[in-house]
């Protein structure tokens, strides 16, 4: 009868939570070179990576129109209050000339 390892002894014992999980991986297996050779689901992950690189370009492109789009109203209200102000002043002017009327 051969005599027991250590390893025929700790066979079939749970193991401890700190005990790393060695994977089973082939050194010969070749990496994926081409999207065509992932599998399914990395094609997905790099399918929902795309959608989202192109939320986020889209994302740049309004909020870069927002940013122009407010330049372009604060010019506007910058417009409008020189001309009320232009108005206020030619307003002014006139009731100034009013007198020429009773004349």
């Amino acid at each position: 009868m051969p005599s027991q390892t250590w390893l025929d002894n700790i066979r079939g014992l749970p193991l401890p939570r700190s005990t790393p999980i060695i994977l089973n991986i082939s050194p010969s297996a070749p990496l994926p070179s081409l999207v065509s050779d992932l599998p399914a689901s990395d094609t997905l992950i790099n399918t929902k990576l795309e959608y989202i690189e192109s939320q986020q370009r889209e994302s740049s492109k309004l909020h870069y129109e927002l940013i122009s789009l407010t330049k372009t109203s604060d010019l506007y209200v910058s417009h409008v209050k020189k001309r009320s102000e232009s108005m206020k002043k030619l307003d002014g002017t006139l009731k100034k000339l009013s007198w020429l009327d009773d004349i």
